[in-house]
């Protein structure tokens, strides 16, 4: 017999119609709040945060000390660029914080353009307050190229950054589909063996011998 709660062809049971929306437009709420594995990594996590700055922080230093000619040189410059890129770090994560399930539904495209341009346009902030805490330091080849290589230099370690972070959650998918398996089975086997020993209990009454065939079914 056919229930009225039964769901019509191409639509799932989990998907109940509703009038006025279409099949599509459940997909796409999906793909928004993040179930498609977006491109850009959650920034929200504290554990995102913490690899961004890492990972920023020895870029920074490397470069400082090939860029210096002398080890207290390269210390005192990765001192001033770690006090720059820092924040804009942090105003990056906390921009594309929520920016993120925004875009998530979007184009690879728009996901990139947003990844890369908010930590260009953060390191531009942050370069412009930089200069007016410290005006004794101007930059040798003028305030508009010295910005431009810092954002430069920004968009293409969060090109480097989104497309590790993205890996490793793709590498990842795999051991959480089967830890969420495992948890899953785990709840269904206690409920799976009470209900077989009422159904055994309920046969000890009426048919002893099928009680016993049931419990040989149990045991195999």
């Amino acid at each position: 017999m056919q229930t009225a709660s039964s769901a019509l062809p191409g639509q799932s049971a989990s998907e109940p119609k509703t009038p006025g929306v279409s099949a599509a437009e459940p997909r796409a709420r999906r793909q928004t709040d993040g179930a498609a594995l977006p491109l850009l990594p959650d920034c929200c996590n504290l554990g995102t945060i913490l690899r961004v700055l890492i990972v920023l922080n020895v870029a920074v230093g490397l470069v400082s000390l090939v860029a210096a000619p002398s080890l207290s040189a390269g210390v005192a410059l990765f001192g001033r660029a770690a006090l720059m890129a820092n924040p804009a770090a942090l105003v990056s994560l906390a921009a594309l914080c929520p920016l993120r399930k925004w875009v998530n539904g979007l184009g690879r495209p728009w996901q990139w353009a947003t990844g890369i341009g908010i930590p260009m346009l953060a390191t531009v902030a942050t370069g412009i307050a930089f200069t007016l805490i410290f005006p004794d330091e101007p930059p040798a080849q003028g305030l508009a190229a010295w910005l431009v290589v810092r954002a430069l230099l920004a968009g293409v370690l969060a090109i480097g950054l989104i497309e590790w972070l993205y890996l490793r959650n793709l590498s990842m998918q795999p051991a959480q589909a089967e830890g969420r398996l495992q948890a899953l089975q785990a709840r269904i086997r206690p409920h799976f063996l009470f209900n077989s020993l009422n159904t055994v209990l309920g046969l000890m009454r009426s048919d002893a011998r099928q009680a016993e065939r049931t419990l040989e079914n149990l045991a195999d």
